[in-house]
C-alpha cells in the first residue's frame, strides 16, 4: 500500500497541474478579452468552474486520507491548508512535500494576480463603453456635453446602461 506521503505527494502535484491549467485558462481568457469575444469568455468561464471544482475535489480527497489515518485535523475544504497537512508528515518526508506547497502558493499568487487583471481590464473596458455610449446618447444631460467651455459638463459618473458582475 501506498504510504501516506506518496499519497498526499501524488495529490499536489495533481494540483500543481490543475494551477497550471488555470494560469494558462486566464491568460487565453485575457486575450478574448481584448478581441472582445463573448463566446469564448462563457467557454473560459465553463473551463475556470471544471478547474476550480477538480481543485476542491482533490482537498476533499486529502481531507480524507487524513481521516483514514484518525488525524485529528479540523479542516473542512473552505479552510484546507497544505502546510498544516505537511505538518503531519514525518520530517524525513517533509522537504520535497515543502517545495510542492512553495510551487502552489506561487502558482495561486499567478491565478489570482492574471484573474484580477482580467477582472480590472473588463471593469475599465465597460466604464469606457459605459461613457462613450452616454456621450453619444447624451443621457442625462439637459444641456449639450459642450457649453462654452473647451472641456465637458459631466460633474458626476452615472452609469448609463453597462453594468458589470465579475
Amino acid at each position: 500500500m501506498e504510504s501516506f506521503a506518496a499519497r498526499i505527494e501524488s495529490l499536489l502535484n495533481e494540483k500543481i497541474l490543475l494551477f497550471q491549467e488555470l494560469v494558462e485558462i486566464l491568460k487565453e481568457e485575457k486575450k478574448s478579452i481584448v478581441d472582445i469575444d463573448v463566446d469564448k469568455l462563457w467557454v473560459f468561464s465553463e473551463k475556470k468552474q471544471a478547474v476550480a471544482s477538480k481543485i476542491e475535489d482533490i482537498r476533499k480527497q486529502i481531507i480524507h486520507i487524513l481521516d483514514e489515518e484518525s488525524i485529528d485535523h479540523n479542516m473542512a475544504v473552505s479552510t484546507f491548508s497544505v502546510g498544516k497537512v505537511i505538518e503531519w508528515i514525518r520530517s524525513d518526508e517533509k522537504a520535497y512535500l515543502n517545495q510542492i506547497n512553495v510551487t502552489l502558493i506561487l502558482l495561486k499568487k499567478k491565478v489570482h494576480a492574471l484573474a484580477s487583471e482580467n477582472k480590472k481590464f473588463i471593469s475599465e473596458y465597460l466604464g469606457v463603453m459605459d461613457e462613450l455610449i452616454g456621450t453619444i446618447s447624451n443621457i442625462g444631460d439637459k444641456a449639450g456635453v459642450y457649453e462654452n467651455s473647451r472641456f465637458p459638463k459631466r460633474q458626476k459618473k452615472t452609469s448609463y446602461m453597462l453594468n458589470t458582475e465579475v
